[in-house]
């Protein structure tokens, strides 16, 4: 998979502008405020349909602009065009100039995997965090997950509404079938993706640490049951309706769920060390670029947002493996000696307040 081109208008502090891109590394270098990041946050909106910046995908509409427009060309075979157009009143989005209904029926076309600084509080911060990592990882592999988790939380919007309204009367209940229905398919592609990631990211983190550590990633679902199946979830939400009703919401569900870490039977988020915790999301993410490969038969985009002066030696020699191999990648950094220090031909663009020039190396 190739990102060949890219446009932004009216996107965050970019007013107009087209780049061309190589089919290997592209660095984007310059000082802190000037826009390399929101080169990665488009390339990210265009494959996810979301920031991994921010929820408010208003504040991405430049100041005094009134929507934004984002387009690509990616060439991975027949060549394609997606589109999106954000306003504070409507969404578009199309694939080769035909009108998609929805934003996330573009979540697919492009893949990426992201690594920035920030990942670290993907180990000890809200677990909300770990599970939208996740959601993003199997969505962009699997179409038919994005419909299922979009359906449920349509469905636990209308539960926990009734709950609220009537309590705990029968009325409350009546989507008790659907969201069953729904959380088993969710919980089974989780459990599934969750022991896939887990068996590779041991891989890394035992290479990263020259067997010292292992890595041991658990899916920690809210709903318990013996099995996965609709009839003993439909069971669960049936037993916790007092409960439900006693919270005014629905108290378990893949919105509930959350992920664990061990090193060496410890569990990462109280007990490792910052160092720790970095190569263990290492490990992570590359396990997640490797599922995705294998799954989708082509290789996603890397994006790295100024990751390389937190890393010392050993985890930078860790860090990006795919660099040998044929992945297409964008880093992002303030300093040009860390384009030396990735020691590998690289095409590279120089980002000064919302302008973007190649440069010769």
């Amino acid at each position: 998979m190739r990102l060949k081109s890219l446009e932004l208008r009216d996107f965050r502090n970019y007013k107009s502008v087209k780049i061309d891109f190589s089919d290997g590394i592209n660095i984007l270098w310059g000082k802190n405020a000037q826009g390399k990041t929101n080169i990665l946050e488009a390339i990210y909106f265009l494959a996810t349909a979301r920031s991994f910046r921010t929820i408010d995908r208003k504040s991405l509409i430049s100041w005094n602009g009134d929507r934004f427009l984002l387009g690509c060309k990616i060439g991975n075979g027949a060549e394609k065009r997606l589109r999106i157009l954000f306003s504070n009143s409507e969404r578009k989005a199309s694939l080769n100039s035909k009108r998609v209904n929805k934003l996330s029926d573009l979540i697919g076309i492009l893949r990426v995997v992201i690594f920035t600084p920030e990942d670290i509080f993907l180990l000890k911060g809200n677990p909300f965090k770990r599970r939208r990592f996740l959601d993003i990882c199997i969505s962009q592999i699997d179409r038919e997950y994005v419909g299922v988790l979009q359906k449920f939380k349509q469905v636990l919007i209308r539960r926990n509404f009734a709950i609220r309204k009537y309590g705990n009367r029968s009325s409350s209940f009546l989507w008790d079938n659907q969201l069953a229905e729904s959380v088993a398919f969710i919980m089974g592609r989780r459990k599934e993706v969750i022991a896939r990631i887990a068996e590779k990211a041991d891989e890394y983190h035992r290479d990263i640490t020259s067997g010292k550590e292992r890595l041991r990633i658990e899916y920690k679902p809210s709903v318990k049951t013996k099995e996965i199946s609709e009839k003993e979830i439909f069971a669960h939400y049936e037993k916790n309706r007092k409960k439900d009703s006693e919270e005014l919401c629905t108290t378990t569900g893949p919105h509930r769920d959350d992920i664990d870490f061990f090193i060496n039977g410890k569990d990462v988020k109280l007990f490792g060390s910052e160092g720790q915790q970095r190569s263990a999301v290492l490990s992570l993410k590359n396990a997640e670029f490797a599922l995705m490969k294998k799954e989708t038969k082509e290789t996603p985009l890397i994006l790295a947002d100024d990751v390389l002066p937190v890393l010392d030696r050993e985890r930078k020699r860790a860090f990006l493996p795919s660099l040998k191999g044929n992945a297409q990648i964008f880093i992002t950094c303030t300093d040009k000696r860390d384009i030396e220090s990735i020691g590998a031909k690289a095409n590279v663009f120089r980002v000064f307040n919302g302008n973007v020039a190649r440069e010769r190396v």
